[in-house]
């Protein structure tokens, strides 16, 4: 980010795996949030590192998400802002599909990336983090690695 330390994307791990249809074991075993309008919500959590790889600064970051069917280019087939995420010791805590809840048939036929940018406090703008993250879920035709 201009200005102030950039930031280097070392891990945001996707703390479920999509489990949905044949991917569910038990109801408590289930990691997300299903709408009755056929939306998801999907906890996740992350760190965020300096270039120096030093977590960064305490304080409220702004995080842009979305999805993508491809690993690189492309236009985002779902995508949301969150402002003001409390970042503490490097690491967040959040909800993808907080407030622009994801379609689970958006999710059922192809594979999927997540793309993240990163607004730390008094900056104008985001930094997206690279590589995007292949999601990897329990639904048909999903989870399976592009080089698998």
């Amino acid at each position: 980010m201009k200005g102030r330390a950039t930031f280097a994307f070392v891990m945001c791990t996707l703390v479920a795996i999509l489990a949905l249809g044949l991917g569910l074991r038990s109801a408590s075993a289930l990691p997300l949030t299903i709408g009755s309008s056929g939306t998801v919500a999907i906890p996740y959590d992350g760190h965020l590192q300096d270039s120096a790889g030093h977590s960064v600064a305490e304080g409220e970051y702004d995080l842009a998400f979305a999805i993508y069917d491809g690993e690189s280019g492309g236009i985002p087939l779902w995508a949301e802002t969150q402002t003001k995420v409390s970042v503490k010791g490097g690491t967040f805590a959040t909800s993808l599909g907080r407030s622009s809840p994801i379609p689970v048939s958006m999710l059922n036929g192809g594979k999927r990336w997540l793309g993240i940018g990163v607004r730390g406090p008094g900056e104008d703008s985001f930094t997206a983090l690279e590589p995007r993250q292949f999601l990897t879920t329990g639904f048909p035709h999903l989870g399976q690695h592009p080089e698998a």
